[in-house]
């Protein structure tokens, strides 16, 4: 058998073959590059918080009315709801920017005296409670006070609530989740220079939501007060507040420098003591 044909040349050039191939296979990279299919990532999540400016009031208010008869206490609520509307329209609100939300009557019963029952339907009725509510939208927001004064005026003496937000919420919406991302971008940035990383390309981002809180008036039953006795109400709509949050994979396409593991200080010594 010749030296060349021998079983030892024979198994070192299929050793070498083999080794060529593996080289040339896709997940092999150059020294440094990491491997597609074990690409480690960098995950992080982004946030930004916006206070814009409102264009829109929506106030609930209206009226309670109490008569002995059920008729009567109904009357008293229409009448003050007929010119309550008035009052309103004559300030400019539309017919479409105003909606009847809610109406009751109520019957009130005698109080429970000792050792009675103390279920309504065992005592007498003794009064009836009539309410009519109203949801007034504007966007001319100057006008809450003098709608709230006019309402007064003309009757109310019930305002259940007043907040401030936006038409058009889309705007704010994707200002917040821009300025998101670009917090979740600079955060793996950071990331990756503090572990001598090089960035590769963002392997998916999922948007962690929007929030908007409206500004919601507090204090209504002292506004209802002051307003009674107040020539004019002044009514400040304040910010809306606009939250986001995104989360970001992004990957590292390189270590450029290894990081100190504890233990491998020992290990790296030139004696390998």
């Amino acid at each position: 058998m010749s030296k060349r044909n021998s079983p030892r040349v024979l198994l070192l050039s299929l050793v070498i073959a083999a080794i060529a191939g593996l080289a040339l296979l896709p997940g092999a990279s150059a020294a440094g590059e990491l491997s597609p299919k074990a690409q480690p990532f960098i995950l992080v999540s982004g946030h930004a918080e916006h206070s814009v400016e409102p264009d829109e009031a929506t106030l609930g208010l209206g009226v309670v009315s109490q008569a002995q008869k059920a008729q009567d206490a109904q009357n008293q609520a229409s009448e003050a709801t007929a010119a309550i509307l008035t009052a309103i329209r004559t300030l400019g609100v539309s017919k479409d920017q105003i909606q009847t939300s809610a109406l009751d009557l109520t019957p009130l019963h005698e109080a429970p005296s000792s050792g009675s029952s103390g279920y309504n339907q065992d005592r007498p009725i003794t009064a009836y409670r009539a309410s009519a509510s109203l949801t007034i939208s504007i966007t001319k927001l100057d006008l809450v006070g003098r709608i709230l004064d006019a309402a007064v005026a003309s009757g109310a003496n019930r305002v259940s609530f007043l907040s401030f937000g936006l038409r058009d919420e889309r705007p704010a919406r994707r200002a917040a989740l821009a300025d998101a991302a670009r917090d979740a971008e600079g955060k793996a940035r950071s990331l990756a220079q503090a572990l001598n990383c090089r960035l590769g390309r963002i392997l998916e981002v999922d948007e962690g939501g929007v929030q908007i809180q409206p500004r919601v008036a507090t204090g209504l039953a002292r506004a209802m007060s002051s307003v009674a006795s107040a020539s004019s109400t002044s009514v400040q709509p304040g910010k809306v507040k606009v939250a986001a949050s995104v989360t970001m994979k992004v990957a590292i396409a390189a270590q450029l420098k290894s990081l100190a593991v504890p233990g491998d200080a020992e290990s790296s010594r030139p004696d390998g003591r």
